[in-house]
């Protein structure tokens, strides 16, 4: 049974107010169905009903289209290709500069694929169920290569069409921004969640680096994409284009 309905009725108090962080980890999951046998609280139950009604119907608005199954993998995937794209230009809106590069950390992701067919609000909370913000910093080169090698260390993580990266066993070999090979003094701009900016996944070294301000959510920033792609008759669609070439 899903959770967003708990989700919702948590919002509706100001006593909840905790901002959740997703961590780089891939936990085990564990049914509960064996203790079924526990009566529901027919008052508490009555007492959610109208909550869960109202968010049962603004979760399954469909807000767009997907075309071909969108897949989570590693080097390099549609999925994490789609988010990758998305963040990067969700964050030149909210920010008002041009984004070099965007990246998602490849944890962050909670679903293995979504499927073709209609895009629900839902679907957005189940790819990115916690608060995570969109994060742009502007930084040197030399962190940026730092970030890179955090990436491939890892087997990748989704980026930007904009980036391309070459690691042979496991060890980073180029990098390249908008076609350019990477630049160790020159600045650059670029977005990601807040839990890497902050230093997770093992990136410290991003957390004194100068912020810009964007004040979106990952989550909504998804929702608002697949929004725009509706208006413009589009619908949700990904490809390979050798953005980790892995030898």
């Amino acid at each position: 049974m899903k959770i967003h309905w708990i989700l919702f009725i948590c919002l509706l108090f100001s006593s909840c107010q905790k901002h959740w962080q997703v961590a780089e980890v891939d936990p085990e999951s564990y049914r509960f169905d064996k203790y079924n046998k526990v009566k529901a609280d027919s008052s508490l139950v009555a007492f959610i009903e109208p909550f869960k009604q109202q968010l049962d119907k603004e979760m399954n608005e469909v807000i767009g289209e997907v075309a071909v199954p969108l897949i989570k993998n590693r080097p390099e995937s549609t999925l994490g290709n789609f988010l990758a794209d998305l963040i990067l230009s969700q964050a030149e809106k909210c920010s008002g500069v041009s984004i070099d590069f965007a990246v998602q950390n490849y944890g962050g992701i909670r679903v293995p694929e979504v499927g073709a067919g209609p895009f629900t609000k839902s679907k957005a909370f189940d790819i990115m169920p916690f608060d995570n913000m969109i994060t742009v910093i502007e930084a040197k080169g030399t962190v940026v290569r730092q970030l890179c090698n955090r990436m491939a260390q890892s087997n990748g993580w989704p980026i930007s069409k904009s980036m391309q990266l070459v690691v042979d066993d496991g060890q980073l070999t180029d990098v390249y921004v908008h076609g350019e090979a990477l630049n160790d003094s020159k600045t650059y701009v670029f977005a990601l969640p807040d839990y890497v900016a902050n230093g997770g996944g093992q990136c410290d070294f991003l957390i004194e680096q100068k912020r810009l301000p964007c004040h979106v959510l990952v989550r909504d920033a998804i929702i608002n994409h697949v929004r725009e792609l509706t208006t413009a008759g589009e619908k949700i669609t990904a490809t390979l284009t050798d953005r980790i070439i892995s030898k």
